[in-house]
């Protein structure tokens, strides 16, 4: 790792990381990532480790979430990593399976739940990031769009 980013420069990273997200602009988003940055969502899924995987996992996420909006609620910045903790809204735009084993449909209903992110900073940009869901509230909300069983 390099020697501790200034926290101003940390603020203005994170500025421009959360515009990026909110503008659902994925070449900013990775501009702000290492070309060796990896991705986990603590949600059952993988890590994805280097660029293309990580452009793949977000590109994925803007695309069964198109309208996800990210509003801070809590930001610490630390020598070399960030916590930010999240309210998360968004519209489900494609099928995605719960862990009951049904699958959530497309409602077209706004889900909103809370998320924390833990970023690792190495040069100015983005080593490692660490997403934490809270899955249940999500879910609770998703499952009210389940199709009942024929």
């Amino acid at each position: 790792m390099t020697p501790a980013t200034p926290p101003g420069d940390v603020t203005e990273l994170l500025d421009r990381y959360g515009a990026a997200w909110n503008d659902h602009d994925l070449d900013a988003i990775m501009a702000e990532h290492t070309p060796g940055s990896v991705f986990h969502l603590h949600a059952g899924a993988p890590e994805a480790v280097g660029s293309a995987a990580v452009r793949e996992a977000f590109a994925a996420t803007l695309e069964q979430w198109p309208d996800i909006h990210f509003a801070a609620e809590d930001v610490q910045i630390g020598p070399d990593h960030v916590t930010l903790r999240w309210t998360v809204t968004a519209t489900l735009a494609t099928p995605i399976d719960l862990p009951d084993s049904t699958t959530a449909a497309p409602s077209g209903r706004q889900v909103r739940f809370d998320a924390v992110d833990v970023l690792l900073i190495d040069g100015g940009r983005i080593a490692r990031k660490d997403t934490y869901v809270d899955s249940l509230s999500l879910q609770q909300q998703l499952a009210e769009h389940v199709p009942a069983a024929a």
